[in-house]
């Protein structure tokens, strides 16, 4: 056995130690050191906690019940009570709190980020997938068997007449059946087998051109041919008859000269006192306003048109100068069957207006 108080190794039933020299009290009072291990002890305690020793025997005045349960080793009780259980709940509520806000803040905060990332992943993905369609539609179609390629070369140079499609606009129609493979503006692929015709793009011609075309006349029509939706289209370059001429370079030299002549004839309206006379019978509202000299040179003027020469010198004065008139037809060669019959019941009618207001007419040469 071992000392109560030191620990020393004592022999067996000593009363006292022969190291610290105390006595050994009865079992029944715990000493301050296991006797088996020399483990300091608390007061009190009935078993070693490190060995797990009887320090003294159970009181002989307890019931067996109580006698028969603290005869047992002692249980090892939790260190952490209560208090120690609530804070440990408030810290781990606490966490949980701090977690949420972060993961809120976080998906406020970037969103954008966030969609921007799954768009490009979902750009890429469908450019991949669009990719790999193409590749699979030129796999399946027969480049061979296609006349015209456009993804490779869209500039063609086409032979054939203009015709106008049911939906007004205008096509080029030729005689051999073509196919043509290319993509439209949704990069769809389209193979068009036999066609004979393409819609033309009257956008980039001069306004009007394409009327202008008589029917059945053979063109040679050269441009970029492409897809809008499913149909064909053609945007011309250059347009030429069957000869290898410039339609479109003549078509605008004619227009600029019939703007130029349509301008003169504008012009030279100004210098007739009635430019109508030769085109329709006069009336009252016609005449209305002008003076006796007036009507007697719209009278002369119906001659004038047709270059009659005049005796009068205040007459030939006048028509000289008009840009319009031409004098070569000498008063007694001039016949009254050049006029038309509009033109001589004009005349007569202006005879009537003239002396109406003047019995003796309009008196030329008379200043």
């Amino acid at each position: 056995m071992k000392c109560q108080f030191c620990g020393t190794e004592i022999p067996e039933g000593a009363a006292f130690c022969p190291e610290c020299g105390k006595k050994q009290e009865a079992p029944s009072i715990a000493p301050a050191f296991c006797p088996k291990c020399g483990n300091q002890l608390e007061e009190g305690c009935d078993f070693c906690p490190k060995c797990g020793a009887r320090i003294k025997e159970p009181d002989a005045g307890k019931p067996k019940e109580q006698r028969t349960a603290s005869s047992a080793p002692p249980e090892i009780q939790n260190p952490k009570g209560k208090g120690h259980i609530v804070i440990l709940v408030f810290l781990l509520a606490a966490i949980v709190i701090v977690a949420l806000i972060i993961f809120a803040v976080r998906s406020f905060l970037l969103p954008d980020r966030m969609d921007t990332s799954e768009t490009v992943n979902s750009t890429l993905i469908d450019e991949a997938k669009e990719n790999d369609k193409e590749d699979a539609d030129d796999e399946e179609v027969d480049l061979s068997e296609v006349d015209y390629n456009l993804l490779e070369n869209a500039e063609l140079s086409l032979d054939g007449i203009v015709k106008t499609a049911k939906n007004g606009g205008k096509v080029l129609q030729w005689k051999e059946e073509l196919t043509f493979y290319g993509s439209n503006e949704s990069g769809q692929r389209i193979l068009m087998e036999d066609t004979t015709t393409a819609y033309i793009e009257g956008s980039v011609l001069p306004a009007g051109f394409l009327d202008k075309i008589s029917a059945n006349k053979q063109i040679s029509m050269k441009g970029n041919l492409y897809f809008s939706g499913s149909n064909l289209y053609i945007s011309p370059a250059s347009v030429c008859d069957d000869n290898g001429k410039d339609m479109v370079a003549e078509y605008i030299e004619t227009q600029a000269r019939d703007e130029a002549e349509a301008e003169m004839a504008r012009s030279a309206e100004y210098d007739y006192v009635l430019p109508q006379s030769s085109s329709r019978l006069l009336s009252g509202s016609d005449v209305a306003g002008l003076s006796l000299r007036e009507i007697n040179y719209a009278k002369n003027e119906i001659y004038a048109r047709h270059g009659r020469l005049f005796d009068s010198p205040e007459l030939q004065n006048h028509f000289n100068s008009k840009s319009w008139y031409r004098g070569t037809v000498s008063p007694g060669s001039f016949s009254e069957s050049l006029l038309s019959n509009v033109e001589k019941k004009n005349v007569e009618y202006l005879k009537e207006i003239e002396f109406s207001m003047n019995p003796n007419g309009y008196q030329l040469d008379a200043d």
